[in-house]
């Protein structure tokens, strides 16, 4: 098998604990476990799934194979040799054949590099040579934009058409990492079976829970309990077999106390008040309320008993699978 210009990228690097130097994961790697971690969430979380398949039309079918291949792309801005500059031992381990001179990268361009705006800007620059279509599309970029910019943006931060730009490099540098950046996205095309025409519109409020879901699964699999700091060449669609199979064995949703809570067949509201006590009248009329997902606002005067029913609420749409978690947000 000849290896692919992809796995000339590290994606996570720490220092050896005994000894020198570091040790690293390949990007191509990272950029899979991320997609893994992603898919398997979305099997053990059935509510999780619901929510993100009615939000985005999407057939549940398809939406493992969706969300892993645009988790994939979340890093397309590491294949890049600012960003592999970062840590020059690994650069220069990996890219043996390199002269660091022929770069002409000063440290500003290197540190100043952000590798999130420049996996966005990657995709708006040069999205038909990456979709492989002729000439300028407008409804198929309006479609894509939204999706990368949800991935690529880390920590929940949407990128825009903002004033920034990354420090530039020499053009026959920029042309390389364009082409790896093309290969990389055409083997996640082919590995999540990929149509570019048909993939779910992404609307703002989906974007920004996308952005979320993307940014946690990241840093699940950047953990130190999840990452295997593979180096060897492995062909994309076996490692990713492995690392759902990894993630699924480790059980690191259940570790990280994302799933696993088994809630209590729903009674009654009576079943959160002390004995001999009875509701009151707000408590009254949880039993009666539809079990379906939405907002509900529950206004009284101090010790009518919200709080109680609220939770009696929850404990209802928890038991009935439309939701799967409480958040207690106070004022305070």
């Amino acid at each position: 098998m000849l290896e692919k210009s992809y796995y000339k990228y590290w994606g996570k690097a720490k220092k050896k604990e005994i000894g020198e130097g570091y040790d690293y994961h390949l990007l191509p790697y990272h950029c899979l476990d991320v997609a893994a971690v992603g898919r398997v969430w979305l099997e053990q979380d059935s509510a999780l799934c619901e929510r993100i398949a009615f939000a985005i039309g999407a057939d549940k079918s398809n939406l493992f194979d969706t969300i892993g291949f645009f988790f994939s792309l979340h890093d397309l801005g590491k294949f890049d040799i600012r960003f592999q500059s970062k840590v020059p031992e690994i650069r220069d381990e990996i890219w043996k054949e390199l002269n660091k001179n022929d770069l002409f990268l000063t440290t500003a361009q290197i540190s100043e590099f952000d590798h999130g705006k420049a996996g966005y800007e990657a995709f708006i620059k040069h999205f038909p040579q990456l979709l492989d279509i002729e000439g300028i599309d407008d409804d198929l970029h309006d479609k894509w934009k939204p999706w990368i910019a949800a991935v690529t943006g880390h920590h929940g931060v949407i990128p825009q058409n903002a004033d920034w730009h990354n420090p530039s490099v020499e053009s026959i540098v920029f042309e390389h990492e364009r082409q790896v950046r093309k290969e990389w996205f055409k083997t996640m095309l082919s590995l999540f079976d990929i149509s570019i025409i048909n993939i779910p519109i992404l609307s703002e409020k989906p974007q920004s829970f996308i952005a979320g879901f993307c940014s946690v699964s990241d840093w699940i699999a950047s953990n130190e309990l999840f990452v295997r700091w593979y180096k060897d060449i492995i062909p994309p669609d076996q490692y990713y077999k492995e690392a759902v199979e990894h993630c699924r064995q480790i059980d690191i949703l259940r570790q990280f106390g994302i799933v696993g809570c088994q809630a209590a067949v729903y009674k009654s509201v009576n079943a959160l008040l002390p004995e001999n006590t009875s509701p009151r009248q707000i408590q009254t009329l949880i039993d009666i309320l539809p079990v379906e997902t939405g907002l509900t606002i529950i206004e009284g005067t101090t010790g009518s008993g919200k709080t109680e029913a609220a939770l009696a609420l929850a404990w209802k749409l928890i038991d009935s699978g439309q939701a799967d978690s409480i958040v207690f947000a106070l004022p305070t």
